[in-house]
């Protein structure tokens, strides 16, 4: 079985997003381009989430952004949505609590 160029090419660049993935687990402080691959959108909504003052991030004399990635890791998990089994069960826990109160 023959690969063709643009399958060969297509291998390339599976390969290259590959390895800066393995060589961003290494890195502490990431580009904005990087941080857009950890957190699978675009550059341009990386800006827009700087710009907005919506994302940490620190910049240096240069105006050059970087990104902490221990504190984007935290970002992404700070708007967890709540499961409705885990509402479920604490509004069980509350409505129980009450009914104890009563007695």
């Amino acid at each position: 079985m023959e690969i063709t160029a643009n399958e060969f090419k297509e291998l390339k660049t599976m390969l290259k997003r590959i390895e800066q993935r393995l060589n961003m687990g290494e890195k502490k402080m990431l580009t904005v381009n990087e941080a857009a691959e950890m957190l699978q959108i675009s550059p341009d909504r990386v800006y827009h989430y700087v710009g907005a003052r919506e994302i940490p991030h620190y910049r240096n004399k240069c105006r050059r952004i970087w990104f902490d990635k221990e504190e984007l890791e935290q970002w992404m998990r700070s708007e967890r949505v709540t499961p409705d089994y885990e509402l479920m069960d604490k509004a069980a826990q509350y409505t129980a609590g009450k009914n104890n109160k009563k007695r």
